[in-house]
């Protein structure tokens, strides 16, 4: 894929993650239950795929390797009343043939997404965080349990982090 390609992809993808984040928010204003669990399955699906775009572009991600789903724990607004969300959970991937593996494995996923505060709505900034650079990747089967792991779903040191900020 050409990098004009990526970036129209990347675009596309911030632009459907803000659409569904001022829905969320209005949701979460209005207090429509049904509405926000709608939104918050969206966010993680635009989410999925943006960390899935963003990883094939890491040389230590895996050929044939894919995210497969994201799993919010929480999703909350920014400590600092800025509007957007802060998503912490699971990261589903698959790794047919990564390392010599093969299966489903989780990772802590940690995104803070922020909206910009002109009337566009558009991303003003998002920075993604994946998996734990202490314990590696591919050390948790998915379905396994990750309990007993000391600082697994909260690492101190993510084994990547994407940044974004707009331009605008």
């Amino acid at each position: 894929m050409t990098n004009d390609r990526r970036e129209l992809d990347a675009a596309a993808l911030e632009e459907k993650l803000a659409t569904f984040l001022r829905s969320y928010i209005d949701a979460v204003e209005r207090g429509d239950e049904r509405l926000k669990e709608e939104q918050r399955r969206w966010i993680g699906a635009t989410l999925e795929s943006i960390l899935g775009s963003r990883l094939s572009e890491d040389s230590r991600w895996g050929r044939g390797a894919w995210i497969d789903g994201i799993l919010p724990h929480s999703l909350a607004r920014p400590a600092d009343g800025s509007p957007g969300i802060v998503l912490q959970g699971l990261a589903v991937w698959d790794g047919r043939n990564w390392e010599g593996r093969k299966g489903q494995w989780i990772e802590p996923v940690r995104t803070v997404v922020r909206l910009s505060g002109e009337n566009d709505g558009a991303i003003a900034d998002y920075t993604l965080c994946f998996g734990s650079a202490a314990h590696g990747l591919g050390g948790v089967p998915y379905g396994g349990s990750y309990v007993n792991v000391p600082g697994w779903l909260s690492p101190s040191e993510w084994w990547v982090t994407f940044r974004k900020r707009s331009e605008r």
